[in-house]
């Protein structure tokens, strides 16, 4: 149901305006890709698996991306908050 329901998420994103995809694999093994909608959705890839974060501001996004370790930012700022259900 989870799988499904990532999955949905990652198609209805497909469509959405205003997305910011970025590649970060250059600067971390465990996270490969992060893309932020207008609507406050964030996907993060992780070592191959797609999640799907949901009320998340940009500053986090942007946070994110800029980070010298995005693992490590992601365990400090995202792991656990941001669910959609």
């Amino acid at each position: 149901m989870r799988s499904l329901f990532l999955l949905s998420g990652l198609l209805v994103g497909l469509w959405a305006h205003g997305q910011d995809c970025y590649d970060l694999s250059g600067n971390s093994s465990w996270i490969s890709l992060a893309c932020h909608y207008d609507d406050g959705r964030m996907l993060i890839r992780m070592q191959g698996n797609d999640y799907v974060f949901c009320g998340v501001p940009s500053s986090i996004f942007n946070g994110l991306i800029r980070a010298d370790s995005p693992g490590e930012y992601y365990q400090a700022y995202i792991k656990g908050r941001y669910s959609c259900y």
